[in-house]
């Protein structure tokens, strides 16, 4: 629940809506703040409207950026009248945060006895109603009523089923003459097609079978029948492998040892060519043919020819991966080879650095091909071998195209300062994968914090209190919640984190705190109170109760913001002029205020000229005022139904 309180009270320009589901830039509703503020008053008003019920749920349980919902954020702050409220309205007490903490959980870990105590009588009133529920519909009083509601139904349904069949029934019958005509021919048309198929088929066969009895008298040959039959099958193998090269497994062994069968099928996919014998495996023309085709049908080809500076070649300017299957002598001699496979992986590995990882394992091991991969893609590093991930050259290259990298880098580069220092100078994060001495070196920390103020949360406790690293972090506000305790009294740190985000004041010391480490209290420097109120007046949350009850404090933080009216002391809520100055930015502001603020004319004018139906915050004399209902009416005639008296 730390970082749900990170920006407790944050708002937005949309807070001056009546829209219940406006959200400022962390997600969180005017519901979600009323409900921290246990403001039971700014909660009816906002669901004051015309909501269905399904709006109205989906209001209610809208979660903030860290899914915390308005019933979660009034558990945690113990706003029991905010949670009774919601469970009343339908806030869902199911519902849990990105932690999977629920209202129930987040109370008990703030210890919210209260709270705790509401949303426990809520579940077991839930437990309760939903047993009743499943014993009622199990019962014999709900089962008839069912069985009827399912009869109604499925006569309804067979009914629509009926009429849509009469209808397309009686269009249908409109084209059926035409169709049938239509059918015949084409029935007609495809048993002239299959008679002349055949008849072809059968001269082509008779044509092969003569000349194969020719050749066997001719050279006084006997063959057996099966050997007749392959050869008059060839035609259709022929064919087949002519369209799908693998089709050349279903052919039969005589057909699969000839070689223009073979050939014809490695044309077409040289991966074919693991279906062929092993005579064809071994004919340099057979396998030239079908790793020209498909570089990697060289795993099929003979031992030898794996061995064969043509055959090789031919492969790996195919396909560079082919390069595996290569004979080990040419793989560690032949330079040609070795640099056409690299020029052809290379080009798949510049688009994914995935791609290394299928490389032949001579490439994985290659200094110069790993340098030509990490230039491109820092990431492949992951898939070096041979130990290039631990030479200091191929790291400084991998991390500075992608400082990510440093994690696949050996453990003995984990400790390299030039190394790591070039790492978090690409990607501050990169310091996550630093070895401890030097996610504990200023120097380092301050590079990685440079880049990406997050850097801080892999910092040791050293950078921490160092005054420069935390500068360049806190340009991120909240970043001050790392500080070390001295630099969070430290007037210009924290000047340079509220001047970001003024609600990084809640991360200063407080008084107890500052007396602990025997430092200065900032919550009363006037340049800090200053800078946060000038960023976000509900800063003033976070101030002492002495300074929540100053005048010109309160002053300047409604100014900025009239929300923050609900953190000033109940004097400066009954305060006219105050009250004033933050209706005058917020109308919404009027609903902190106490009576006799809503009893002051000018006041309650600035609130109803921005939402006419605040009128019924107004006292009673001032909604029976002619010039303050006019001026309500103006604005949203709905206003009219809160007017009373002569004004009504």
């Amino acid at each position: 629940m730390v970082q749900q309180d990170e920006h407790r009270g944050a708002s937005s320009d949309s807070m001056s809506s009546m829209n219940p589901d406006a959200a400022d830039r962390f997600g969180r509703t005017g519901l979600w703040h009323a409900a921290c503020a246990n403001d039971v008053g700014a909660l009816d008003a906002l669901v004051d409207g015309d909501l269905t019920l399904s709006t109205l749920s989906l209001s209610l349980n809208r979660g903030d950026w860290s899914g915390e919902t308005p019933l979660i954020a009034a558990a945690s702050a113990g706003a029991t009248a905010a949670v009774q409220w919601l469970l009343q309205h339908g806030a869902d007490g199911r519902r849990t945060d990105q932690l999977g903490i629920t209202a129930l959980a987040a109370a008990k870990q703030r210890r919210r006895a209260e709270a705790a105590a509401v949303l426990e009588t809520y579940a077991a009133n839930q437990e309760v109603k939903l047993r009743r529920a499943v014993g009622l519909w199990n019962g014999l009083a709900l089962r008839p009523c069912f069985d009827r509601w399912a009869g109604v139904l499925e006569a309804k349904r067979r009914t629509l089923e009926n009429v849509i069949r009469r209808m397309r029934s009686r269009e249908m019958s409109k084209s059926w003459a035409r169709w049938r005509q239509y059918a015949l021919e084409r029935s007609r048309l495809r048993l002239i097609e299959e008679v002349l198929a055949e008849r072809t088929q059968e001269q082509v066969i008779a044509g092969v079978w003569q000349r194969w009895v020719d050749f066997a008298h001719n050279r006084g040959a006997t063959e057996d029948e099966e050997q007749q039959e392959d050869w008059a099958d060839k035609v259709f193998v022929l064919r087949a492998v002519a369209r799908d090269g693998l089709l050349l497994r279903y052919a039969s062994a005589m057909l699969r040892a000839h070689k223009d069968v073979v050939m014809a099928a490695v044309a077409v996919d040289g991966v074919a060519l693991r279906y062929a014998r092993l005579r064809q495996n071994a004919d340099k023309t057979v396998v030239l043919r079908a790793v020209t085709r498909t570089g990697l049908a060289l795993e099929f080809a003979s031992p030898t020819l794996q061995d064969d500076k043509d055959v090789a070649l031919a492969a790996v300017t195919q396909d560079g991966f082919a390069l595996r299957f290569v004979s080990d002598r040419l793989q560690r001699s032949d330079a040609d080879i070795k640099r056409v496979a690299r020029a052809t992986v290379f080009a798949a590995v510049s688009k994914d650095p995935d791609a290394l990882e299928h490389a032949p394992a001579a490439l994985q091991v290659d200094r110069e091909y790993v340098l030509l991969a990490v230039e491109r893609n820092g990431l492949a590093l992951r898939h070096a071998w041979g130990g290039l991930n631990g030479d200091p050259h191929v790291a400084m290259v991998a991390v500075a195209e992608n400082g990510l990298a440093l994690q696949y880098v050996s453990a003995e580069l984990h400790a390299d300062r030039g190394v790591v220092s070039e790492a978090v100078a690409e990607n501050g994060l990169a310091l996550a994968y630093a070895s401890a001495a030097l996610q504990g070196d200023v120097d380092v920390v301050l590079v990685a914090v440079r880049q990406c103020w997050k850097a801080i949360l892999h910092a040791s406790a050293e950078p921490r209190a160092e005054r420069d690293v935390m500068l360049a972090a806190v340009q991120h506000g909240p970043a001050l919640r790392f500080a070390s305790p001295a630099l969070r009294a430290d007037a210009e740190v924290v000047g340079a984190a509220v001047g970001q985000d003024g609600l990084a004041l809640q991360y200063t010391l407080g008084e107890l705190e500052a007396q602990r480490y025997g430092v200065k209290e900032l919550l009363f420097d006037k340049d800090i109170v200053q800078a946060a109120l000038a960023q976000n007046g509900l800063a003033l949350q976070y101030m002492p109760a002495e300074l929540q009850a100053d005048h010109g404090v309160v002053t300047e933080a409604v100014a900025e913001n009239g929300l923050a009216l609900a953190y000033a002391s109940a004097a400066l809520q009954g305060d006219v002029d105050v009250v004033l100055v933050a209706v005058r930015q917020c109308w919404k502001a009027i609903l902190h205020a106490s009576t006799e603020p809503r009893a002051d004319r000018d006041v309650m004018l600035a609130a109803v000229s921005q939402y006419g139906l605040s009128l019924r915050f107004a006292s009673p004399a001032l909604r029976a005022d002619a010039e303050v209902v006019g001026a309500a009416v103006e604005q949203d005639a709905a206003a009219a139904r809160h007017a009373t008296g002569a004004a009504a």
